[in-house]
């Protein structure tokens, strides 16, 4: 009887722990869908950030960043295995397939810029940009040009 109780014990520590374990690495899927894009040309960069570091500007320090020609007026991406949090993505257009953003005189892009939930011109703020990723999601962004 001591030992059933016992097993018991350990069976419901060994589920609750495998549940919060199952919770706390949850790996989902993100699929961001740019609409909207007009000069279908060049090539779209992208990258998905988890913090304020380096947004917008600076891909190499968001957590993926994604290159990819393009072909027509929307462009789907998608993100496997991004765990439970807030995210927020950057882009722009290289039209002309120089390898940069260009900028005029003052540093403002001649070329398409946005980012996730931007609905204004100006830079954009993480904490306005960001959205929660807590399960399988799709995020529709209007391109702005």
């Amino acid at each position: 009887m001591i030992a059933s109780k016992f097993y018991r014990t350990l069976f419901l520590i060994g589920t609750f722990s495998v549940l919060a374990f199952a919770k706390a690495y949850s790996q989902n899927t993100l699929t961001l869908e740019l609409e909207g894009i007009e000069k279908q040309k060049g090539t779209l960069y992208l990258s998905l950030f988890n913090s304020k570091n380096g947004f917008p500007d600076d891909g190499k320090k968001g957590v993926e960043s994604r290159k990819m020609t393009v072909l027509g007026s929307s462009v789907t991406i998608t993100f496997e295995n991004l765990p439970d949090g807030f995210y927020a993505a950057a882009y722009y257009q290289d039209v002309n397939d120089n390898g940069e953003l260009d900028k005029n005189f003052f540093g403002i892009p001649r070329e398409p810029v946005g980012a996730s939930n931007m609905d204004s011109l100006g830079q954009p703020k993480f904490d306005k940009c960001k959205f929660e990723v807590r399960g399988d999601k799709v995020v529709k962004i209007v391109f702005m040009d």
